[in-house]
């Protein structure tokens, strides 16, 4: 429970700073057909994408200042734990090989 608690924050936060909101959120999960296993993996999914979101916005500006040579978006990976994408992937992320 508080654990949760502590994702609900800082996602709060995450969200006043970067303009991440649960709502935005619900709007991806219906875009990418997501659906999460219950409130608590909703919340760290939530906390996550606000994160991953960030990074975007960062990397954009940096690429509208001609600092960097490509732009990032949002896609069907941007509420997914780097651990889950050997399930997507089928790679081993920590020697970058297949398994």
């Amino acid at each position: 429970m508080k654990f949760t608690l502590s994702l609900l924050i800082v996602a709060a936060v995450i969200g006043c700073v970067f303009s991440c909101s649960a709502v935005e959120y619900d709007a991806y999960k219906l875009e990418y057909n997501k659906v999460n296993k219950n409130e608590e993996d909703n919340s760290r999914r939530l906390a996550l994408f606000c994160a991953n979101l960030e990074d975007i916005e960062k990397h954009n500006k940096e690429y509208e200042l001609g600092h960097v040579t490509y732009k990032k978006g949002i896609n069907q990976f941007t509420d997914v734990f780097p651990e889950e994408m050997t399930n997507y992937m089928g790679w081993n992320l920590g020697g970058l090989r297949r398994v």
